[in-house]
């Protein structure tokens, strides 16, 4: 658990935009919660990321089964990525991640 307190300290810092990572009730970090794995290649994965953020839900990513250094040997996670977010905005990012795409001309599809 210590390591998830740290990760919680470290994104904390706003850098650059970076939503920033609540604390408990009992002022320590949120614990972290798997949120989902993304299969597929960085953009897959900086597109979920990128929504999240938009929405103000801040997250980070672990790479289970090849680990950062297959990110780096290779230039991508072959595997993918698992996404944590911070416990109290699961819920939230489930129905982010899990929402139906809507056209901005009104449903139509343009016609």
């Amino acid at each position: 658990m210590k390591f998830f307190t740290d990760m919680g300290r470290f994104f904390g810092k706003n850098r650059g935009g970076e939503p920033a990572w609540p604390a408990s009730e009992s002022g320590e970090p949120a614990a972290p919660a798997f949120l989902t794995h993304v299969d597929g290649g960085t953009l897959d994965i900086e597109l979920a990321l990128s929504l999240l953020r938009a929405y103000g839900i801040p997250a980070f990513t672990q790479y289970p089964r090849d680990g950062v250094i297959g990110k780096v040997i290779a230039g991508s996670p072959g595997a993918g990525a698992d996404i944590f977010v911070p416990e109290p905005l699961l819920g939230d990012a489930q129905d982010i991640l899990s929402a139906e795409a809507e056209d901005g001309d009104g449903g139509d599809g343009g016609n």
